[in-house]
C-alpha cells in the first residue's frame, strides 16, 4: 500500500476521496467536495450555509488559537462571516487536565477576539496518538451571490499576496522544531520573535474588508504546501494557468533566516495568516487603497493566464521558469516525516 505524508496528489485525491463523495450530491449544493475550495456552500434558500472542517495536526504549541484561525480564515476567504465554531479535541493517553485546559483557553480567547461562537463539539483520549488533534469546524451564513469561490479566478486577473507567507509554519519551526533550529544556527532571538507569529494567523478583516466591497474575483489561504501549493490551487479549481514572479514573493525577516539555515524553502512552509487575492486589474487600485487603510502589507506577486485543461503554475525567477503541475509537500510534513523516521 503506498505511503504519504500531508496533502494527497491531486488525481489520488479525486480517484479515492472526491469521485467517492460526490457520488451523491444534492441538487441544494453549490460547492461541495471540491480541490481548492476553502468551504462548502450549501443553499437554504433564505440564505447561503458555509461551512468548513480542518485539523490541526502540526503543531502542539497554541493549537487551540490555530484551530480557530486556520477553519475561520478559510470561511472568510470565501466571503463569509464565521459565527459558530465546533471543537474535536483529541487527546493522547495520560494526557494532564492541564493540557487540554490549556488548549480549551486559548481556543476561547481567540473565538471571542473573532465574535465567533464555540457552540458544541467533542471531547476524548484517543489511543496511540503522540500530539494532540483539534479539528475545528466553522459555520456562517451568506447573502446570495456574496460568496467568493476559489474557482471564480479569471484571465488578466493580479494575484496579490496580502500579509507576509510562512508565518504559521515559522511558528511551528519555532516551538515544535525549537531544538532543531537552533542546532542549526538560527539565533534565539529570532526563534522567539517567529513564535510570536501565531498572533498573526487570522486574516478574518482583510478578506471580508475585500470581499464585502466585491473587489475579488476568487481568494484563497494558503495552508499545507505553502505559497505554491495555495497558488496550485487557485489554477486548478479555475483551470487557469497561473504565472507567479518569485522576487516579488514577500516573508518576514525571521523567516528568511529559518529558511536559509534549515535549508527550507519558504515557498512550500504552511502560511495560514497570508491571502492570495485573484482582482480584476480595473479593481487594482481601490482594492490597493483599501489594504493601505488597512495598514496590511502587500505585493502584486503574478496573474492569471489562458484557460487551461491541465492547469499549471509558473513560477519566475529571473530567466528560469520552474513549473508547479501538482500539489508540493509542505515543509512542515517534510520535518515531522524526519525526526520520526
Amino acid at each position: 500500500m503506498s505511503k504519504w505524508i500531508g496533502k494527497l496528489p491531486s488525481e489520488i485525491l479525486k480517484e479515492i476521496v472526491l469521485d467517492n463523495a460526490n457520488s451523491f450530491k444534492k441538487a441544494s449544493t453549490i460547492i461541495g467536495s471540491e480541490i481548492g475550495e476553502d468551504a462548502a456552500l450549501i443553499d437554504l434558500g433564505s440564505c447561503i450555509l458555509a461551512i468548513h472542517s480542518d485539523p490541526i495536526t502540526e503543531a502542539r504549541y497554541y493549537a487551540g488559537s490555530l484551530a480557530v484561525d486556520i477553519v475561520t480564515n478559510d470561511l472568510a476567504v470565501t466571503g463569509v462571516r464565521p459565527r459558530w465554531l465546533i471543537l474535536d479535541i483529541l487527546m493522547p493517553e495520560k494526557s494532564l487536565y492541564s493540557s487540554l485546559n490549556s488548549i480549551m483557553e486559548s481556543a476561547v480567547k481567540e473565538a471571542k477576539n473573532l465574535n465567533v461562537e464555540i457552540v458544541g463539539g467533542h471531547t476524548e483520549s484517543t489511543p496511540g496518538l503522540v500530539s494532540p488533534i483539534i479539528i475545528g469546524t466553522a459555520i456562517g451564513c451568506s447573502c446570495r451571490d456574496c460568496y467568493v469561490p476559489t474557482r471564480n479566478a479569471k484571465e488578466g486577473d493580479l494575484i496579490f499576496q496580502i500579509k507576509p507567507a510562512g508565518l504559521e509554519g515559522s511558528s511551528i519551526i519555532a516551538t515544535d522544531f525549537r531544538e532543531k533550529a537552533i542546532k542549526a544556527g538560527v539565533p534565539l532571538n529570532i526563534i522567539e520573535s517567529a513564535a510570536d507569529f501565531v498572533k498573526r494567523i487570522s486574516i478574518m478583516k482583510e478578506a471580508l474588508e475585500l470581499s464585502d466591497r466585491k473587489l475579488v474575483n476568487s481568494m484563497h489561504d494558503p495552508t499545507e504546501g505553502g505559497l505554491l501549493g495555495g497558488i496550485y490551487e487557485i489554477a486548478y479549481s479555475s483551470n487557469h494557468d497561473i504565472e507567479i514572479y518569485e522576487e516579488k514573493v514577500f516573508v518576514e525577516e525571521e523567516t528568511k533566516i529559518i529558511s536559509e539555515k534549515m535549508n527550507i524553502d519558504y515557498l512550500k512552509l504552511i502560511s495560514s495568516g497570508s491571502i492570495l487575492a485573484s482582482i480584476p486589474i480595473n479593481k487594482r487600485d481601490e482594492a490597493e487603497n483599501v489594504l493601505k487603510n488597512l495598514n496590511v502589507k502587500y505585493s502584486i506577486i503574478g496573474r492569471v493566464l489562458n484557460p487551461s485543461d491541465n492547469p499549471k503554475v509558473f513560477v519566475k525567477k529571473g530567466d528560469k521558469i520552474n513549473i508547479i503541475n501538482s500539489p508540493p509537500q509542505d515543509e512542515i510534513s517534510r520535518l515531522w516525516a524526519e525526526k520520526n523516521e
